[in-house]
């Protein structure tokens, strides 16, 4: 279901006022869309026909039958461990883009070595400028890390 609410991009980063209507809309496109959260957790809120990882995170569309979570790379900007907050960078050069994130108590962090980390925004890694990778989620229409990692997830190496 689309919510009524529901904004479009188009590829160039336009708004498309016609939402539905678009049609741009093929069967083979490839989009990317966010649903929204409490009563509107089942709609879809964001649709965009470019790759918002390039320029801020979002989730990428995939048929139906599959599950899809995409680690979002970024560099830490800067930690509040008081306010549970964290500010990521993602994109380079002119398509850089910050977003300031909150850390809830099921938040889940991961070493350089793939160890879990259990003192959260409080661990010495937490350096600006520190290779990240992290998965996020919307919760009472605030953006929240529910995942962050000190290595790439898609390059896996064996645990010692």
């Amino acid at each position: 279901m689309v919510s009524p609410d529901a904004r479009f991009w188009d590829a160039d980063k336009v708004v498309i006022p016609e939402g539905l209507a678009y049609r741009g809309f093929r069967q083979g496109v490839m989009i990317w869309y966010r649903f929204g959260t409490g009563t509107n957790a089942n709609a879809i809120t964001e649709v965009r026909f470019y790759d918002p990882g390039l320029s801020g995170p979002a989730i990428a569309v995939v048929p139906a039958d599959r599950d899809v979570i995409t680690d979002v790379p970024g560099r830490i900007v800067r930690v509040d461990a008081d306010r549970g907050v964290i500010v990521v960078r993602t994109g380079e050069g002119a398509a850089a883009r910050e977003a300031e994130y909150r850390i809830n108590g099921t938040t889940r962090f991961w070493n350089a070595d793939q160890r879990v980390i259990d003192d959260g925004l409080r661990y010495r890694g937490f350096q600006p400028g520190t290779p990240v990778w992290y998965r996020w989620r919307t919760i009472d229409d605030a953006p929240y890390v529910s995942e962050l990692r000190f290595y790439d997830p898609t390059v896996l190496k064996a645990k010692p």
